[in-house]
């Protein structure tokens, strides 16, 4: 075949593009046949109730496994869904919604709300986001108990506090707050204890915790600790922050002070390392949930960090 064949790494695929009389055209020769129950990349999960909720960025579907990872179901959506990559939960009148970012290309990010059913179609809900809000590449959300959704607007350099009617409610300008133009925040957690949300600068690793409107609180500054790359993820725990990283060891547990309490292998139980994690969930049980994306899985742990199973 003539033209030329680029491996495309995200999408799991060899693409040929050909460029007859200058128009460019493209053909997938190569990519993965999708099966129910396949995970790739696993990008982003949450709880719900007895159950993890994970989004498949590169298969387009939305995966439920129980507590034990056994996969139970994918979700049936009333439209197909363009590389979801983050998933959390909200309550409106007595009703369980699922909130689906779907970053597209970047720049056509979209943010959606589906009602959950188990047993049946979920269907997307007339949601509106707020004109005023730019989204940019998001790479992270989370929810609090008032059903408000904070965006890590990755490219926007912002967090984002918006109400589950799309209203846009605070935001965070992470350039003026770090002082780094470049600043790239790819995560946010809400703090179950006191509804308290963080951040982190994924280069510079500093961790900014802020309160339910989006002012800083303060900071933990982990720039001097060299066996640390980058923070992918921040889980607050009550009196500790659960951390996805770059680095030697790439799942640790620190105190608030900024000192190392644990790490979290799982090469002896899994014979694989880590290989980018980029989200942590905590299920009703206390076992932690993380979505280790460049091994298309999901991992279960206690929360001593020992080894309980894997998709």
């Amino acid at each position: 075949h003539e033209g030329t064949l680029v491996c495309d790494l995200n999408n799991d695929r060899v693409v040929q593009l050909s460029f007859p009389n200058s128009n460019p055209k493209s053909c997938i020769l190569i990519s993965n046949d999708f099966k129910e129950g396949d995970i790739v990349r696993p990008s982003g999960l949450c709880s719900f109730k007895k159950y993890v909720i994970v989004a498949d960025r590169t298969n387009g579907v939305i995966n439920i496994y129980d507590e034990s990872l056994l996969h139970t179901q994918s979700l049936a959506m009333n439209r197909n869904l363009h590389r979801p990559s983050s998933v959390a939960l909200i309550r409106e009148e007595n009703k369980d919604l699922l909130v689906i970012m779907e970053r597209g290309s970047g720049k056509d990010s979209k943010l959606g709300i589906f009602n959950i059913n188990l047993n049946g179609i979920c269907v997307e809900s007339d949601f509106k986001l707020d004109q005023k809000i730019k989204l940019y590449d998001p790479q992270d959300m989370d929810s609090d108990n008032s059903s408000n959704i904070y965006i890590a607007n990755t490219m926007e350099r912002e967090i984002l506090k918006i109400s589950s009617q799309g209203e846009l409610l605070n935001k965070a300008n992470l350039i003026e707050i770090s002082g780094h133009a470049r600043i790239l925040v790819k995560c946010v957690q809400v703090r179950t204890s006191d509804q308290t949300i963080f951040t982190a600068d994924f280069e510079k690793k500093i961790i900014f915790h802020f309160d339910q409107n989006l002012e800083l609180l303060g900071c933990i500054d982990l720039s001097s600790n060299l066996e640390i790359e980058a923070i992918r993820s921040v889980y607050p725990l009550k009196d500790s922050l659960l951390l996805c990283v770059r680095g030697k060891n790439q799942v640790i547990q620190i105190g608030y002070d900024g000192s190392l309490i644990q790490t979290m292998d799982v090469t002896a139980s899994t014979s694989i390392d880590w290989h980018n994690p980029t989200k942590i969930s905590i299920l009703d049980s206390g076992n932690i949930c993380i979505a280790d994306k460049e091994n298309d899985r999901i991992i279960a742990l206690d929360i001593n960090g020992k080894f309980l199973s894997s998709t």
